[in-house]
């Protein structure tokens, strides 16, 4: 009854332990992603697969330079606003779709497994700021839609 009681406990405590290994910041890694291909959901809003090389490792120690890497972001048509997507504090922020497909470079934060983090860093990045899920690093050109206002 003893042994029963102690294996319990320990199976109780191992997933808490686990538990704040996470919480306290086990697994953050920032990278900056050189994009090499996108592939759209068969439906939006969805998740595209953002895949290239990892150009650099800004933290963390999961990823390494030059490495292939393929993100799950989420995304969808139209999904940009003027000075680009909304940062949300409480969840995935949608990429647009074709600002993604035209995209070179992104900051992404990620786990140990490649999933996006969406809390933001709390160290800053020089001019890409804190990092917050996935984000498109350089400028990209679209067309003005006739319907949109001057």
């Amino acid at each position: 009854m003893a042994i029963r009681s102690a294996l319990l406990v320990a199976t109780l405590l191992v997933p808490l332990s686990i538990g704040a290994a996470q919480a306290s910041g086990a697994g953050d890694n920032v990278v900056v992603i050189d994009v090499t291909k996108v592939l759209l959901p068969r439906s939006l809003p969805g998740e595209c697969r953002v895949s290239g090389f990892v150009d650099q490792v800004r933290d963390g120690s999961a990823f390494h330079a030059g490495q292939t890497i393929s993100v799950a972001v989420p995304c969808g048509a139209h999904a940009h606003l003027e000075g680009g997507p909304a940062i949300s504090p409480s969840g995935p922020t949608l990429q647009d779709i074709e600002v993604l497909k035209k995209s070179k470079s992104g900051l992404a934060h990620l786990n140990d497994g490649g999933e996006l983090i969406w809390q933001p860093t709390k160290q800053s990045y020089g001019t890409m700021g804190s990092a917050v899920g996935y984000r498109v690093l350089d400028g990209v050109s679209l067309p003005i839609s006739p319907a949109s206002p001057i």
